[in-house]
């Protein structure tokens, strides 16, 4: 999955160190001289704040440059589908079909399906558009498909919802909003994008209800699109292991209603009310009881032959679970200075910087209710393999046998604590923390203390987790594309 983005990104895994102030506007090449990234870099951003400056002097943000522009349609009709009614297995079989109504006689062409939802408690519906009413008309009065009646196409029979009440009505409208393919600015960019349809608003017409874009940002590597590594024209490239991608991309967003807002909330809260505010024994003994305990069983390597140009290398092991508080942070500090912290790490230095062996190296670690995969990663020519592997080994024993320097130590945690508000810069970033906190039974002022825990790490904290779980006789280590 391609990575989130982040503010500082540029200003530290991609190096971007542009400053307006330095008053740039070129990048002056000598045939003379060896390019630098550097230089590559500030070029793209000198020419992208031209653009971005242009785009904001005639266009407001998520205008609509050509020709795009949304369109909104409050009156989407609906049907709620009786809970007692089998669906078929697969629903979008049923967009663009005919259903006539066995009571009513009205015919209705099926737009769009929006399944049941667990969360909200609202039934299958169905968004309709009505084709035929003639046969169904009552004086000048169209007729609508009625509650509790069937409706079919002639192999699946739905039945309307039979509660019909000012509060869960059968039948309504709701708002569909339909954005049009075109250009948009957004974020500095014109951004392309396709047309999109979105409900915004289920069973209500309410007109007072916000329209607008949600921009995502996103960084995408050569792992998440393997066709970032293919060669332009004929001529290969064995040494380049493909850059990444920055990406803007436009979806509609509207206001969620007050209803589901609350049930999304009570949903939500309910099970932490019901928590201890600290972890009890009991309650990790049952934690640690739910799946089979992780088991290793000695070193492993497994070659697998590919006819890319480049290597990609995997080496993991089981580390650490989710309920072991005492070895997290100190194996958070641990990672940031092994792999974790892009271009400060110990990895990058020793295989991209030093030896030119790789465009690219990490480590992480990730926590499950068992131990985890603690692993690192990277891509290299094929004839360079053999030494990446063992620097890369090399360095990971060196620094279990002998753990960071002070001055590594400081700078870690003075790294990862200034990055703590980017863990919580979005609601999916919070839901994302609270879920994890109700699922591990973690304590209700984790993420209060969680700063405080990083800074109190010390040296031999860090040694310790080193030397205790990260044992890299118990490591898998997998070769993609190797020299035969």
């Amino acid at each position: 999955m391609p990575n989130n983005f982040t503010k500082n990104l540029f200003a530290t895994t991609y190096r971007d160190d542009f400053r307006d102030s330095d008053h740039y506007h070129r990048i002056l090449f000598n045939s003379g001289k060896q390019l630098q990234a550097r230089e590559l870099t500030q070029m793209q951003t000198i020419i992208q704040k031209e653009i971005e400056r242009f785009g904001r002097n005639i266009f407001k943000e998520g205008a609509s440059v050509v020709p795009g522009g949304m369109i909104v349609n409050n009156q989407l009709e609906y049907v709620k589908i009786d809970a007692t009614t089998s669906l078929p297995s697969s629903t979008t079989s049923m967009i663009d079909d005919t259903f006539v109504g066995q009571t009513s006689n009205v015919s209705v062409k099926v737009i769009n399906i929006l399944p049941i939802n667990a969360l909200t408690s609202d039934p299958a519906t169905l968004y309709i558009q009505y084709i035929n009413q003639s046969s169904g008309t009552i004086g000048t009065a169209p007729v609508r498909l009625t509650a509790g009646e069937n409706i079919t196409n002639g192999t699946v029979t739905l039945t309307v919802q039979s509660t019909n009440t000012t509060a869960n009505p059968a039948t309504g409208v709701g708002i569909l909003a339909t954005l049009a393919s075109g250009i948009y600015y957004a974020r500095g960019h014109f951004i392309f994008t396709e047309d999109q349809s979105k409900i915004i608003s289920k069973y209500s017409d309410n007109k007072t209800t916000n329209l607008g874009f949600k921009a995502v940002e996103d960084i995408v590597t050569p792992i998440d699109d393997n066709s970032l590594f293919d060669n332009q024209g004929a001529a290969p490239n064995l040494t380049a292991s493909g850059a990444d991608r920055y990406r803007i991309t436009l979806s509609i967003v509207g206001n969620i209603n007050v209803s589901d807002a609350k049930k999304l909330a009570n949903k939500i809260t309910d099970p932490l009310s019901k928590k201890s505010p600290t972890n009890s024994p009991q309650a990790s003994l049952k934690f640690q009881q739910l799946l089979p305990p992780v088991t290793v069983g000695g070193k492993t390597v497994k070659k697998i032959s590919h006819p890319a140009a480049q290597s990609h290398i995997w080496m993991g092991l089981p580390v650490l679970a989710r309920h072991e508080t005492d070895y997290i942070f100190p194996m958070l500090v641990a990672n940031h200075i092994l792999g974790g912290s892009g271009f400060g790490s110990r990895l990058t230095k020793e295989i991209r910087e030093d030896r030119g062996l790789s465009y690219s190296v990490f480590s992480a670690f990730s926590l499950l209710k068992q131990k985890g995969p603690f692993f690192v990663g990277l891509q290299t020519g094929k004839e360079n393999s053999e030494q990446a592997i063992k620097v890369m080994v090399n360095t990971i024993n060196d620094f279990i046998a002998n753990g960071p320097s002070e001055d590594e130590l400081e700078t870690a945690k003075q790294g990862i604590v200034g990055g703590f508000a980017l863990r919580l810069d979005s609601n999916s970033k919070i839901l994302e923390n609270l879920a994890q906190i109700v699922f591990y039974d973690l304590p209700l002022d984790y993420l209060d203390n969680w700063t405080l825990r990083i800074q109190a790490v010390t040296l031999d904290d860090v040694k310790k987790v080193l030397k205790e779980r990260v044992d890299l006789n118990n490591s898998s280590l997998i070769v993609v594309g190797y020299k035969e």
